[in-house]
């Protein structure tokens, strides 16, 4: 085990396995799919509930093998098919054997209210991860290389994942993209310590799945490529009629507004450059998922000493190709095509600060440049507000 792995510490999220709907009972009461009294699960061609997590939970043992991770301890929450889920992963550790399975390993039942479930497990797994850090006389909870795992419902365990990490850079936060994108019985591994994030995520997506993402990058795509030609177009009419035509004429333009044509121009290939970064990567990420290479740069060393992937991606495998692409199609929006967009409007209202100045359409430089940015800045936080959310259903 490398030096850095005496620092590394585990949670394992895991989402609730998908649940038996009954009228007649509460939904906290639904019991999970395909169970047969007095038999492990029912035959079902359709794989969802029990014997979805049994696989899962195998899965995800043969990552802790290799990773040589062991799980001390098992919360959850108070529904039924939380508990379920919990102890179907339980057995599965314990029957697997070392190294997975501590012998004090056990089920922790919350009972927090409703209202409070996610903010009640949180606080348990900091509590967790602090005794993981922790050296008793007995032995301890566990030692480093420990996990605890924690059986819930969405969205509260994508809050959780942004608590426990926090936030990188700013903005940036340590759960890529701010999404835990998990589905029944499946589960999420978050390391803390030195090089703290999402490592992978064990999912079972169909197929279908794959290929509505490919639409969505192509839809992106398709937004970029319009976005660079009128780009270009327009800023090539404004300037030429901006600045082309001053030539021999320098009457009305002030140092500042000499200044900030430069600024703009400077912005405007920045806006260029970076659309032209959003079209590479996009086609990237069209190509085959069987010609996918891992031949990128890589951050961080893992408990076996295998290189970890980059923050605002998951390691594949284990990480399923619908992972990997959702997380990269929604980073390279954010850090190539935003920056791109904000550049353009950038270079856009520097040119015509300059260029209406000089044309005497307004009296003050700065106060039209600071009224203009203030209305970009208001629109900017209009949107924010007013912008399409999505619900969650679990």
């Amino acid at each position: 085990m490398p030096e850095n792995a005496a620092t590394e510490y585990f949670v394992i999220l895991v989402r609730h396995a998908s649940r038996e709907v009954r009228w007649g009972q509460r939904e906290s009461e639904h019991g999970l799919l395909n169970r047969v009294q007095g038999y492990d699960y029912a035959v079902s061609s359709e794989k969802k509930g029990v014997p979805r997590t049994y696989e899962l939970a195998g899965r995800l043992c043969d990552e802790l093998d290799s990773m040589n991770i062991t799980v001390t301890k098992i919360m959850c929450g108070e529904h039924r098919a939380a508990r379920d889920t919990a102890k179907i992963y339980e057995r599965v550790l314990r029957e697997r054997g070392s190294p997975q399975v501590s012998r004090d390993s056990n089920v922790e039942w919350l009972t927090p209210r409703p209202d409070r479930t996610a903010d009640v497990i949180k606080t348990k797994a900091k509590n967790a991860i602090k005794d993981m850090r922790t050296v008793e006389d007995d032995g301890a909870l566990s030692q480093p290389g420990s996990a605890c795992i924690l059986v819930g419902h969405q969205p509260d365990l994508t809050e959780i994942a942004r608590g426990l990490l926090g936030r990188r850079y700013l903005i940036f936060r340590a759960l890529p993209s701010g999404q835990l994108p998990i589905g029944s019985s499946e589960a999420a591994l978050l390391q803390f310590g030195e090089n703290g994030r999402l490592r992978w995520i064990l999912t079972e997506k169909p197929k279908e799945l794959l290929d509505e993402l490919k639409d969505k990058v192509k839809s992106k795509y398709d937004v970029a490529k319009f976005f660079l030609g009128a780009f270009v177009v327009n800023t090539g009419l404004l300037l030429n009629a901006g600045i082309w035509s001053t030539r021999g004429s320098q009457g009305g333009f002030t140092p500042a507004d000499k200044v900030l044509v430069i600024l703009a121009v400077i912005a405007a290939m920045a806006s260029l450059a970076l659309t032209a970064a959003t079209l590479f990567s996009y086609d990237k990420l069209m190509m085959p998922e069987e010609f996918w290479s891992d031949n990128s740069r890589r951050s961080g060393t893992s408990t076996n000493g295998a290189k970890m992937a980059s923050r605002w991606t998951i390691s594949r495998p284990p990480s399923q190709a619908h992972v990997v692409l959702f997380y990269e199609m929604v980073h390279v929006w954010k850090v190539f095509f935003i920056p791109a967009i904000v550049s353009a409007f950038l270079a856009i209202g520097l040119l015509v600060i300059a260029f209406a100045h000089r044309a005497m359409l307004v009296p003050d430089t700065w106060s039209f440049g600071v009224a203009i940015f203030a209305t970009f800045i208001l629109v900017a936080a209009f949107y924010y507000w007013k912008r399409s959310r999505l619900g969650f259903e679990d």
